[in-house]
């Protein structure tokens, strides 16, 4: 059948060919409950969320510049939370990642602290409860981290990069919730974001990195691993102006992970292609909201695409991209949040299987709560 003059029906990334009139393309649609908002101290940057006090619901954990600590809410399984407890932390807290770091089966916290140039460990009591926080030393105004397991000992490790600096310190765990000195390596023009992925296929953990730079030299730095936890010399790859943050999926099925990264001064995504074999292939821009801040990959339609979603600054939004099964995007749907969000984390708040957003404002000092209703 020839498929001049059809409808061309693109849902849940499965195209359906119809005879009769003139080309028309129709988008699929996620959906979420309106939001709904919860206090989290002064200034929220990061969020991260884990089950910390052993109920089996989704808790989250927000930082806050301002106030210098974490506060901790509760989730009731309902996707509405209570304020828990609040931790001092180091100075001027931006980011936040959650492993088992001291190997006895409950959450605990990592958090970067921008103006210390440290990192602080809080090991969870697995009862909501956090033991005294410690510090390890970093370089200069880290502004993220992540967990891996770069060794392969079993034991998690930490990446955190650091723009003033222009590197990256890996955090090597003991297994008791005590790390090693910083091992650093330059990285290069100020990087804001950091994310884990074996990009060569060979089972080790490698890091991509938004650069932002200065006057819009931005790049995607990207450190390979040497099969022993150590990491070779970082390879660039342009990228938009001002890239601001990143995440990795793999996007068009071929089994070879790909990078998704936000663009602050281009109010767009960039999507990178793997090779397989640590590299990449610039494969396409979308169109998102103004100041892009933050970039989580989920599937949050059920078709089992990986979809984007993008915290904008400055239009206090999120932009949803669902994803094509060939690596595309279609157009944003955007939500509205509270104002000046920064970073978003994607679980699954209320038990139902679907992928939920909490969105941290930092200038309403509040979390957004965003339930997918799509079915």
């Amino acid at each position: 059948m020839s498929t001049k003059g059809c409808i061309l029906i693109r849902f849940l990334g499965t195209m359906l060919l119809c005879a009769g009139i003139a080309p028309l393309v129709v988008w699929a649609q996620v959906s979420f409950m309106p939001r709904e908002d919860f206090g989290a101290g002064s200034h929220p940057y990061g969020v991260a969320a884990g089950d910390f006090n052993g109920d089996a619901y989704m808790d989250l954990a927000v930082v806050n510049d301002l106030s210098n600590n974490v506060v901790i809410l509760f989730g009731d399984g309902t996707g509405s939370f209570r304020e828990g407890p609040s931790i001092e932390l180091g100075r001027s807290p931006l980011s936040v990642t959650v492993g088992d770091f001291d190997g006895d089966g409950t959450t605990d916290l990592a958090v970067a602290n921008r103006s210390e140039n440290s990192v602080s460990i809080l090991l969870g009591n697995g009862d909501g409860t956090f033991r005294e926080v410690q510090r390890v030393a970093v370089e200069r105004s880290p502004l993220a981290i992540a967990v891996g397991d770069f060794n392969r000992d079993g034991i998690d490790d930490l990446a955190v990069p650091n723009f003033f600096s222009d590197s990256v310190s890996i955090l090597r765990g003991n297994g008791d919730g005590t790390f090693r000195p910083a091992e650093n390596y330059e990285i290069g023009i100020k990087p804001e974001s950091v994310a884990v992925g074996d990009f060569n296929g060979d089972g080790y953990q490698d890091l991509a990195f938004a650069c932002s730079g200065y006057t819009g030299r931005s790049v995607v730095a990207v450190l390979i691993n040497n099969g022993d936890g150590t990491f070779g010399e970082h390879v660039r790859y342009e990228a938009g102006r001002h890239c601001s943050a990143l995440d990795v999926g793999d996007f068009n099925g071929d089994g070879r992970l790909d990078v998704a990264v936000a663009n602050r001064s281009d109010r767009n995504v960039t999507i990178m292609f793997g090779r397989g074999d640590g590299s990449f292939d610039e494969n396409g821009t979308y169109p998102v909201g103004s100041n892009p801040r933050s970039v989580s990959v989920a599937d949050f339609d059920g078709d089992r695409i990986l979809d984007l979603a993008v915290v904008n600054e400055t239009t206090n939004n999120v932009s949803i991209l669902l994803g094509n099964s060939d690596g595309t995007f279609q157009p944003a749907q955007t939500f509205l949040v509270g104002r000046y969000p920064k970073f978003a984390v994607v679980a699954d708040f209320n038990g139902d299987g679907q992928a939920d957003l909490a969105v941290v404002n930092e200038r309403e000092d509040s979390v957004s709560i965003l339930i997918n209703t799509t079915r």
